[in-house]
């Protein structure tokens, strides 16, 4: 029969209770009776020892999958205040549009960088993809026709014009350490030959 972790967590309260209870009740006759029988005082210290250590067994065999799971909820729950944290710093009131970080392009061309942010970016697990999205954004930096000085800034104005979230700590991050220079190059590419297709 499987016992449920409360029956566990109260085996092992029970248990430890005991031992720490006998332990300490071992000293303290040892104090009040100093000549006690050698074999009294390890029997007495043994016999606490031994089921502080069956409580620490117990818990420890109860809890192992459970510590994997309070791992990961706490890791979770850690992910989420960072990400609540970093909205409230580049919050933008709702009634103000952000302002577009592009430069130099013409309104057709914005059209087609949203176009391409909202059509070709991944959303994986409830953010847009990181990998791709800093590549995009950086091939628009280097060919100049992207501010990206102030990155809460760009990354607020991607969520108002995508409608999806961005992982802003992961791409802080990768937009400068983790680039790949193919990667740039293809999104370079596919960024010029979707304005070659604009009408005149």
């Amino acid at each position: 029969m499987k016992l449920s972790q409360e029956q566990i967590d109260k085996i092992y309260k029970i248990l430890y209770g005991t031992g720490v209870s006998l332990l300490l009740g071992g000293f303290v006759l040892l104090l009040i009776i100093p000549k006690q029988p050698g074999w009294v005082v390890w029997t007495w210290l043994g016999t606490s020892f031994g089921i502080l250590f069956i409580a620490g067994f117990v818990q420890r065999w109860a809890t192992d999958e459970d510590k994997e799971e309070f791992k990961k909820a706490v890791k979770e729950a850690v992910q989420e205040a960072r990400e609540d944290e970093s909205k409230k710093k580049r919050k933008i009131p709702s009634d103000e549009r952000v302002k577009s970080p592009l430069k130099g392009l013409t309104p057709q061309q914005e059209e087609v960088i949203i176009k391409l942010l909202c059509e070709k970016i991944l959303v994986v697990n409830g953010h847009l993809k990181t990998s791709e999205l800093k590549h995009l954004l950086k091939a628009l930096s280097l060919d100049g026709n992207l501010d990206d000085h102030n990155l809460d800034r760009v990354i607020a104005w991607v969520e108002q014009e995508t409608g999806e979230e961005v992982d802003a700590r992961n791409l802080k991050y990768d937009y400068d350490a983790k680039i790949s220079d193919k990667e740039v190059t293809k999104w370079g590419d596919m960024i010029r030959e979707r304005f070659d297709l604009i009408e005149i």
